[in-house]
């Protein structure tokens, strides 16, 4: 018989032989199963059994290589098949079809996931790569972008703390036991796959505290202005600070000079004139970097010559209240680091140091919490420089103009021939002489020391300050006891004195100008024929010309040139301070060096290898 069935019976077997489906599908009529072996209607060609019809082979496009595949609900289920969670199928990530290799159906396939036809070994293989082109990043002194904007007083308020927590250092974990999670390969348990895993953010700086930590920091800020005022009473005066007589140090004109002095060089460099750093050191634009020193110079040096010109005598005045003025130079330099360190809670992180970033006050504030500081668009660091080496030309010029008379010179001219009347000190000229070098070396060659350690990575701190102020004051002196103590070198150890000094002048200049041009375009002529070594990181580093001798030539040069100053300062306190410049010179290298095996791993381990030694080839 094939009456039909009622329409009540129907429902009840068509949902006792089949999977029960969405509510969302309405089921056709004509798809209805009829009663016994005889069906009325038509069926659709996909729901004909194999046995009855023999589907011909498709042709498939060259472009495909998998068979055709159905939808998931009209794949024939099992009662050990479980419905698969939703849960990790979001709208945010797309869902990649990517066919597989095999031509074969799968009568009971795997749950549908986000990425299909990967492995693990694959997956991993994408985030390895990941891992070596951020390896290539020049990370060094940068901080995450995405919190340029923030200051740390945000940050410890919490502001902006979701911007920047997918930037923790298990972010890239996570994204990888994601992928691995929605492999084709077998299911293991995620705990599993997590202990397998890698860290794949890690970072290329470790910290180290420097300096004997909070303690030894504690100790300098104390110690460096004291010895600094030890060392240039001992040396004028020849008798040790008294703190009974504390008030002899604190002289208002001489206060007020100073400050008129460091104002005139803050308003100067205020001037957008002048070069910028080329090529790769062209980040410094960013931080106002403009190599205008000269003008500078030109313009302190007016005023005071302008002052002795209309009666100030500037120069008697300089020579009369040396430590008062040093007393006062020390202060400033005390007064910047405060307002540096209360600025640097106000700056975006990525200008920040690393290094300052600790959990002990003292010692952030002795190291510096910020690498380049720019207060109204001065660059802070060049602007004490130039401070230091147009202080010490005014210091020496002053001394100069005390030991020559210059009317008797007048007087003299142009017959010099009785020239050794004027008794000159040949050992106070050369000291002068040196130190012009120097001074005027800084300062044309500002632009290259932006490619020094100093600038680039040295935080800004206590230390910076205080040092700078210290080295104005204490090479100046020098001139100023030579001159007072009538000290006259021998004729020859003169002679090798200033071979000394010129040689460590050429090394450290010329080391200095071959790093600076090699960082702006290592194609430039003069290093373009200097052998490199390639990093990981995608750089290369100079093991060439003065750079392929030693591995810190500029250092080496700086202290023979500081060596070639002791004979001058034999019998006074200053020969301790030019003696305790080595050590902190090496101690400095020391540093330089650790942050450079951090920064380069196996490239600097290369260099060592090519180039053994610090300073003097075959012995240290």
């Amino acid at each position: 018989m094939s009456g039909r069935v009622p329409k009540e019976e129907t429902i009840r077997a068509s949902r006792r032989s089949r999977p029960t489906r969405s509510p969302a599908r309405k089921k056709s009529p004509a798809r209805t199963p009829k009663t016994g072996g005889k069906r009325s209607g038509s069926k659709s060609p996909s729901r004909k059994s194999e046995s009855m019809i023999t589907t011909p082979t498709k042709k498939r496009s060259p472009a495909r290589g998998t068979p055709s595949k159905k939808s998931p609900s009209r794949i024939p289920r099992t009662e050990s098949f479980k419905e698969p969670s939703l849960t990790k199928i979001t709208t945010s990530t797309p869902i990649l079809d990517v066919d597989t290799d095999s031509d074969v159906e799968t009568k009971i396939p795997k749950p549908s996931t986000q990425i299909r036809g990967r492995t693990r070994t694959s997956i991993r293989k994408e985030i390895t790569s990941v891992r070596s082109a951020l390896s290539n990043l020049d990370l060094d002194g940068l901080t995450m972008r995405v919190t340029r904007s923030m200051t740390p007083k945000e940050i410890d308020k919490g502001i902006g703390s979701d911007k920047i927590v997918h930037l923790k250092e298990d972010f890239f974990t996570k994204r990888e036991s994601k992928l691995i999670e929605y492999s084709d390969e077998d299911d293991v348990p995620l705990s599993k796959r997590i202990d397998l895993m890698e860290p794949i953010f890690k970072p290329n700086l470790q910290f180290r505290i420097e300096y004997g930590g909070m303690w030894g920091t504690l100790f300098l800020i104390v110690f460096l202005p004291l010895f600094t005022i030890t060392i240039a009473q001992y040396t004028i005066m020849k008798s040790y600070p008294n703190l009974s007589k504390i008030a002899f140090y604190f002289d208002l004109y001489s206060y007020l000079g100073f400050a008129i002095f460091a104002l005139i060089n803050f308003i100067v460099s205020m001037i957008r004139f002048g070069p910028k750093p080329e090529g790769q050191l062209k980040i410094f634009a960013s931080s106002n970097f403009v190599a205008n020193g000269i003008i500078n110079f030109v313009v302190s040096l007016g005023v005071v010559f302008g002052l002795e010109f209309y009666g100030f005598q500037i120069f008697d005045y300089v020579n009369g209240h040396y430590l008062q003025l040093t007393a006062g130079g020390l202060l400033f330099g005390i007064f910047l680091s405060v307002v540096l360190f209360v600025k640097a809670h106000y700056v975006p992180v990525s200008a920040l140091n690393i290094m300052g970033d600790t959990d002990s006050f003292i010692y952030n504030f002795f190291i510096g919490k910020e690498v380049s500081p720019v207060i109204f668009g001065v660059h802070m660091k060049i602007y004490l420089i130039r401070l230091v080496h147009i202080g010490r030309s005014i210091l020496t010029t002053a001394i100069l103009s005390k030991s020559l008379d210059i009317n008797k010179i007048v007087a003299l001219y142009p017959n010099l021939s009785n020239i050794h009347s004027l008794n000159l000190n040949y050992s106070l000229l050369a000291i002068c002489f040196m130190t012009y070098i120097t001074m005027f070396d800084r300062i044309f060659y500002e632009k290259v020391m932006a490619s020094t350690f100093e600038i680039r990575h040295e935080g800004h701190g206590y230390l910076t300050n205080v040092y700078f102020m210290s080295t104005l004051f204490l090479y100046g002196l020098i001139p100023k006891y030579v001159h007072d103590a009538r000290l006259q070198l021998n004729p020859y150890i003169l002679g090798l004195v200033c071979l000394v000094f010129f040689i460590g002048y050429i090394i450290n200049r010329g080391s200095m100008n071959q790093k600076y041009w090699f960082r702006v375009n290592p194609f430039h002529s003069s290093v373009s024929y200097l052998s490199t070594i390639q990093t990981s990181q995608g750089k290369k580093l100079l093991c060439g010309g003065f750079w392929g001798i030693v591995r810190h030539p500029n250092y080496f040069g700086e202290i023979m040139m500081n060596l070639s100053y002791a004979p001058f300062t034999c019998g006074s306190g200053l020969l301790i301070y030019i003696l305790c410049t080595i050590p902190a010179l090496i101690y400095r290298t020391t540093r330089v060096e650790f942050r450079l095996k951090q920064r380069y791993e196996v490239g600097w381990d290369r260099y060592c290898e090519n180039v053994r030694k610090m300073f003097i080839p075959k012995v240290f």
